[in-house]
């Protein structure tokens, strides 16, 4: 079977999946990406600094930037499945249409849903539902990456026999091995950070931006009924600038270590065995759903993925 995969970028945890789906001896795989800006250094606007992964994200499957519109037509023409994530460009919606044409069936892959994605109301609403209508006709079905994203789609009309789990995948062999080398040095990290052995550690991942709700974390650790001197917050950051970050500390009196932001692989396995909490916040309040995937690895790592105090 040949599948064309159409993506905006290079996007390093679906690396470890796109090479697993290549080693299938049934299927062609070809990633066309729309840039490949991420492939190689790049500056990161959210992280504040130049960014380069230290894992492969373009190894071990065949891909090519996309080129002309008719280039990616012919190749939607060799194809037996086209699979898209998203709808999120122009290009995607004119390969989509182009899949329809050519009798090529579609896999809808996205992360929308329906507290973080509203149609709204009124006007707008009526428009949007219509474009989505538009969209989803051309779909022959849909990958859901969780509860909540295949619930957007069943409120779009979308029938049961349409819909397949296909949640983010994580290469835990990979961060299994990590993890274990960050034991060698767990307790010399601590010292480094002045954590005592038996102090807890909260970890916050994401960039920081107010979207990325970093204050209701140390809001709510602040509201418990505890000795706020026995907590401390880790945030994972590109910068060591703490004037930056001037809106979460205000009016807190949480203990912050402020971490330089290197890469996931790198930071992650150091990060997660010295901790006790591990949070990651949605960017829109109303979004229970975890878009990313994280590796369960760790003793006692409990991972948070909510939008209201966690206490």
């Amino acid at each position: 079977m040949r599948l064309l995969y159409l993506v905006s970028h290079p996007i390093q945890y679906q690396a470890p999946l796109l090479r697993r789906i290549a080693a299938e001896a049934e299927i062609e795989l070809l990633v066309l990406f729309e840039n490949m800006e991420t492939a190689g250094a790049y500056f990161d606007e959210g992280f504040g600094a130049e960014i380069t992964w230290d894992v492969p994200v373009t190894e071990g499957y065949q891909f090519q930037q996309v080129g002309p519109l008719g280039e990616i037509e012919d190749r939607i023409s060799e194809a037996d499945v086209m699979w898209i994530h998203g709808w999120d460009s122009r290009l995607k919606l004119r390969a989509l249409e182009a899949a329809r044409r050519r009798g090529v069936p579609v896999l809808m892959r996205g992360e929308n849903t329906l507290a973080a994605m509203p149609d709204g109301g009124g006007l707008r609403g009526m428009f949007k539902r219509t474009y989505l209508r538009w969209i989803f006709y051309r779909c022959a079905a849909f990958l859901c990456i969780g509860t909540d994203n295949r619930n957007y789609y069943r409120a779009h009309g979308i029938d049961d026999a349409r819909l397949f789990s296909m949640p983010y995948a994580v290469d835990n062999q990979f961060f299994t091995q990590q993890a274990e080398r960050a034991t060698e040095t767990r307790e010399d990290f601590r010292r480094q950070l002045d954590l005592s052995p038996s102090r807890p550690v909260i970890l916050f991942a994401g960039k920081f931006q107010q979207r990325k709700n970093a204050a209701v974390l140390a809001a709510a650790f602040q509201s418990l009924d505890r000795a706020l001197h026995a907590i401390r917050i880790c945030c994972l950051s590109a910068t060591a600038s703490n004037a930056k970050f001037s809106w979460l500390r205000h009016g807190l009196t949480v203990r912050f270590a402020l971490l330089v932001f290197e890469t996931n692989a790198n930071c992650q396995p150091s990060m997660t065995w010295p901790m006790y909490l591990f949070c990651h916040l949605p960017k829109n309040l109303g979004d229970w759903q975890s878009t990313k995937p994280w590796h369960p690895g760790a003793p006692s790592l409990r991972q948070m993925n909510a939008a209201v105090p966690p206490i």
